[in-house]
């Protein structure tokens, strides 16, 4: 479990007041209590610039946002990478300032990053009169299914005034560790407001508008704060997720690089001394993972470092729910086990104890079996004395 969350926001235009900042507001969102008690809240941000990026090290972070970055340079590309494989979160937040080709280019068709391309924005900041607002029902995605709730608040209550288009991908990426893209939020009218992807271990949301009140209200609604926090909610447990195993699946969890080489001790539920198994962490495609796939058994797991008392890691496996099913069988599953086995069909109101012994009648012959040798005891030793004393 991750005790604390570090976020790093990467302010694309920083403007000359606090205000004016590209992340003021989610700052404020990630971090909502007064000033004094932000040193003991268990999310903590730290703002730069896009110019300290190349010498920022992102594995000191759950977290990366970039707010209105026109661009980034290769060298950053190839750590957001490492980042994401390594089960990082990144979110993206476009503004007047972002270079539209190069997120298409670099970030969604050559990396996979982005769930959709940046298409042309819409709308005008500066006639607040007109403006569109993000749906009102049927909020399927995790992110934003409190909103089910009406007490929870109006995401439609937010007005924007302009916008990019998000355009998803209409084939496969092109990278193997992309997920497929997923809508988080739509607008009104049906077009894409927010999405997400998982990369590697890691996941991206996109947004379609800033995160500063330049191109919308939003982040002055009472539903930013929960927005904001959920999402980032959504990119922190991406990590967990393979913690959280079916019985019989492989475990692939992202180590501590100076483990790499090393062997760890795996103990199964309930696991005596004996029946620890023995796993190297290794490097695969830069990412120190350990890989473990003896996980018969439903339960807690804990991987240990030699005779430390203190867990690595913790994981844990369940049976799938399909298994448990209380549902009726088929006719054709019926018919399936007919033929290799006695079936009893079962209905409520029925007494299970006597119907089963109504099905075991003419069935059951170990009693007369027991009469029968009893008998042929009894004849014998009759037989065998008579037979001693006629001799």
């Amino acid at each position: 479990m991750i005790g604390e969350i570090n976020v790093l926001l990467v302010d694309g235009d920083p403007g000359i007041e606090p205000r004016e900042s590209e992340v003021f507001y989610l700052h404020n969102a990630l971090t909502p209590v007064p000033p004094e008690q932000r040193e003991k809240y268990y999310i903590k941000t730290k703002t730069i610039t896009p110019a300290d990026l190349p010498t920022t090290k992102l594995g000191d972070y759950e977290a990366v946002v970039l707010a209105n970055v026109s661009e980034v340079p290769e060298t950053v590309l190839v750590s957001l990478e490492r980042f994401l494989r390594s089960g990082g979160g990144l979110m993206v937040f476009p503004g007047g300032k972002i270079n539209a080709r190069f997120y298409n280019d670099k970030m969604f068709t050559e990396r996979a990053f982005l769930p959709a391309a940046f298409g042309e924005p819409h709308g005008n900041a500066e006639q607040q009169e007109k403006y569109f607002t993000l749906q009102s029902k049927n909020y399927d995605h995790p992110i934003v299914s409190i909103w089910r709730d009406p007490a929870a608040g109006n995401l439609a209550s937010a007005h924007f005034y302009r916008a990019f288009k998000l355009e998803p991908a209409k084939i496969p990426a092109a990278r193997a560790e992309a997920g497929p893209p997923a809508v988080v939020l739509n607008y009104e009218d049906g077009q894409p407001a927010v999405m997400e992807r998982t990369w590697g271990f890691g996941r991206v949301v996109q947004f379609s508008g800033t995160a500063d009140s330049a191109w919308n209200d939003l982040c002055i609604r009472p539903t930013y704060v929960p927005l904001i926090q959920r999402t980032l909610g959504a990119l922190v447990t991406r990590q967990e997720e393979n913690l959280n195993l079916r019985v019989g699946a492989k475990l692939n969890a992202v180590m501590d690089a100076e483990l790499v080489g090393k062997d760890l001790l795996v103990k199964p539920p309930g696991g005596k001394s004996d029946a620890v198994v023995l796993r190297r962490v290794t490097a695969t495609n830069g990412v120190p993972l350990l890989q473990f796939d003896v996980t018969d058994n439903a339960g807690v797991y804990e991987v240990r470092q030699g005779d430390d008392a203190t867990p690595l890691l913790r994981f844990a496996t369940q049976a799938d729910p399909a298994e448990s099913k209380l549902e009726d069988l088929p006719a054709s599953d019926w018919k399936t086990f007919d033929g290799v086995a006695q079936v009893f069909r079962w209905v409520p109101g029925i007494s299970l104890r006597g119907a089963l012994q109504r099905e075991r009648t003419g069935n059951e012959f170990w009693m007369a079996i027991v009469l029968l040798v009893l008998v042929a005891a009894v004849v014998e030793t009759t037989l065998g004395n008579q037979w001693s004393r006629s001799r």
